[in-house]
C-alpha cells in the first residue's frame, strides 16, 4: 500500500538552501522536511534514508535566519525505540534554518508531498499517521488496513491495542475501526484520525 500512496503524493523537493547557498526562508504554514541526520540524532526517527515531514508553527522574526518551530508527527514520547509506535503531533522547538529543506504546499496547489513514515532498519512493516493521510485527501485508502489506537481520553484502556479500518472519513472527519476484546468479543468505534497510526508493508 505503501508504494501506491507514494505514487498519488510524488515525489518531494529536495532543495535546501537558496542560489546564493544561504538557507531559504520558511513561513508559517510551510510544509517542510527536516534533515534526516538531525532527526535521528534526536531520536525521533530511526531511519537515516527518509527524512521527517513537518510544518512550520513558529517562524523567526524578519532578518533572523533562526530558530523556527516545526510541528511533526513523530513517536509518542517514550516509544521512539518501539516496533510499532503511536505517532502524534508534536512541536519542534529552537530547529536550526540548516536542518530544513522545503516541501510543497498542497493548499497552495503546488503539487506532491510526502510522508511521514517510521519503520526500524530492515522492518517489513512501517507506521504510518492516519492523520496524515486524512489531511491530503487519502484516508480513504486506509480502509481494510490494520492501525493502532492511541491517546483516546474516553477509553484509555483501548490504547495502544490494535485495530482494524472498516471505513472513513465521515462529514466530522472521523473513522469506523473494529478491534478484538477478550474472549473474541468485537468492538467498534468511531475514532479521530488523530487517534489512529496505520501499519503498512513497506
Amino acid at each position: 500500500m505503501l508504494a501506491g500512496l507514494r505514487e498519488r503524493l510524488g515525489a518531494t523537493t529536495s532543495a535546501g538552501v537558496g542560489a546564493a547557498g544561504a538557507p531559504l526562508v520558511h513561513p508559517v504554514g510551510a510544509r517542510v522536511a527536516l534533515e534526516a541526520a538531525w532527526a535521528v540524532s534526536r531520536g525521533l526517527t530511526p531511519d537515516a534514508a527518509r527524512p521527517l515531514v513537518g510544518i512550520v508553527v513558529q517562524a523567526p522574526p524578519e532578518g533572523q535566519p533562526e530558530p523556527y518551530a516545526v510541528e511533526v508527527f513523530a513517536p509518542a514520547v517514550g516509544e521512539e525505540g518501539a516496533i510499532n509506535p503511536s505517532l502524534v503531533r508534536r512541536t519542534l522547538r529552537r530547529v536550526a534554518a540548516s536542518a530544513l529543506r522545503p516541501c510543497p504546499d498542497l493548499a497552495a496547489g503546488a503539487g506532491a508531498a510526502s510522508l511521514t513514515v517510521f519503520a526500524l532498519p530492515g522492518a517489513t512493516m512501517c507506521s504510518v499517521p492516519l492523520a496524515e493521510l486524512h489531511a491530503q485527501g487519502l484516508g480513504a485508502h486506509a480502509a481494510g488496513r490494520p492501525a493502532r489506537l492511541g491517546g483516546l481520553e474516553a477509553r484509555p484502556d483501548l490504547n495502544g491495542l490494535t485495530c482494524t479500518v472498516l471505513a472513513g472519513p465521515r462529514d466530522d472527519g472521523r473513522y469506523f475501526v473494529e478491534l478484538s476484546l477478550d474472549e473474541g468479543e468485537q468492538s467498534k468505534l468511531c475514532v479521530r484520525p488523530e487517534r489512529s497510526t496505520l501499519r503498512l508493508r513497506r
